[in-house]
């Protein structure tokens, strides 16, 4: 009789999960991010962010760009390059959508 088991993404070595991020799209990476605590951990990581980053921090900064989320607990552990992400993504949806002085 076969057994099997079970492996969680936690359980995997810090280099194949770049390499499972490396095929996925930024949308797709963000959406892996959100599925749970685990899976946040595990893709919380600058090396994978950063190569989604076209523009410098510096940019967001001057632009005044902020995310809503300061002082939530969880959104500090986040990795520089995610938060990165997340500030462009932000800027670009409201730019793209007219909201913007």
């Amino acid at each position: 009789m076969e057994s099997t088991f079970a492996v969680s993404m936690q359980d995997l070595p810090t280099e194949i999960i770049e390499i499972i991020a490396s095929y996925l799209s930024s949308d797709d990476l963000d959406a892996c991010f959100r599925v749970c605590r685990g899976w946040k951990s595990v893709f919380n990581l600058n090396r994978i962010w950063r190569k989604y980053c076209v523009y410098p921090e510096k940019y967001f900064k001057a632009a005044g760009c902020t995310l809503g989320s300061r002082g939530n607990k969880d959104y500090e552990e986040v990795c520089f390059w995610k938060k990165s992400y997340d500030r462009q993504k932000l800027l670009w949806e409201n730019w793209s959508k007219g909201r913007f002085t």
